[in-house]
């Protein structure tokens, strides 16, 4: 017992002395513990605080997208073309030639017709009629008046809140005038039998007041000049041209062209109905110069 409590003495002993000795010893055996003694007093460093993450950018507004254009304002339209005059009644007896010769008084309009029917080509230049009215004659290769409108207006009679106006159109004479220009016409193929007939026109005119009442005008003051476009299927190298005008009466006669290009046939008139176009041989009409 004696020997093992001297033999634990000594063991503290020699213990002791090493540490006081070797600190370095006591290091490699309680580093904590050598950090203590060594540092005395000595706070541990604080760790740096974590650097604060910088605010993420706040993100771009989103570029405003572009207002669309605004569409254009769509054009206005064009008024639309005033219609073609509605039909002139005929008046006409079936026993008479294209209408009335004084009377009737009838509504239309007082518009001008703008079209290719109521011009007419006079050696390469258009020619546009004086005077407005319903042109819708397709058969020829147009009609116009060419007296100036001031004197068709006097010639008519046309007053205060009134215009001359005309109506020419692809003839719808009864049987009665068809025989009055048959007649006409064999009479002619008697001089010359080559002579034929083409188109027929209805042609009036008369005046058209404030509230577009049309009233034809049987006989006008002075005659009224017209050209008519001869069609292409009716023209004749070296053929004249003529007309066979049937009056309302039944009373016919022959006009002449009074002008001397082949592609018209010009003439004058103060009373009005039916005209037939009609051609033949150089000098075939000769006789009603």
């Amino acid at each position: 017992m004696r020997k093992k409590l001297l033999l634990k003495k000594a063991v503290t002993f020699s213990l002791m002395g090493v540490l006081a000795v070797s600190p370095v010893l006591i290091a490699h055996a309680n580093p904590g513990a050598v950090f203590s003694s060594e540092i005395s007093g000595g706070t541990q460093d604080t760790p740096d605080t974590p650097d604060t993450p910088d605010v993420p950018d706040t993100p771009d507004v989103p570029d405003v997208p572009d207002v669309p254009d605004v569409p254009d304002v769509p054009d206005v339209p064009d008024v639309p073309d005033v219609p073609d005059i509605p039909d002139v009644p005929n008046n006409s007896g079936s026993s008479s030639g294209g209408g009335s010769s004084s009377g009737g008084t009838v509504t239309t309009s007082s518009s001008s017709v703008s079209s290719a029917l109521d011009s007419v080509m006079v050696k390469g230049v258009k020619v546009f009629t004086t005077v407005a009215g319903r042109y819708s004659a397709n058969s020829v290769a147009g009609v116009i008046v060419t007296t100036p409108y001031s004197d068709v207006a006097a010639a008519v009679g046309a007053g205060t809140n009134q215009k001359p106006f005309a109506v020419i159109e692809n003839s719808v004479c009864g049987e009665d005038s068809k025989a009055c220009m048959m007649k006409k016409l064999e009479e002619l193929k008697s001089i010359s039998p080559e002579i034929v007939s083409g188109p027929a026109l209805d042609i009036w005119l008369g005046i058209s007041d404030i509230n577009n009442n049309f009233t034809k005008v049987g006989k006008a003051a002075r005659p009224i000049e017209f050209k008519i476009g001869i069609p292409a299927n009716f023209k004749t190298d070296g053929y004249d041209y003529a007309l066979i005008f049937v009056q309302s009466d039944g009373t016919t006669s022959v006009i002449v062209d009074t002008d001397d290009d082949s592609d018209t046939m010009t003439f004058s008139t103060d009373v009005y109905g039916t005209f037939t176009l009609v051609k033949g041989p150089s000098g075939s009409f000769a006789a009603y110069r």
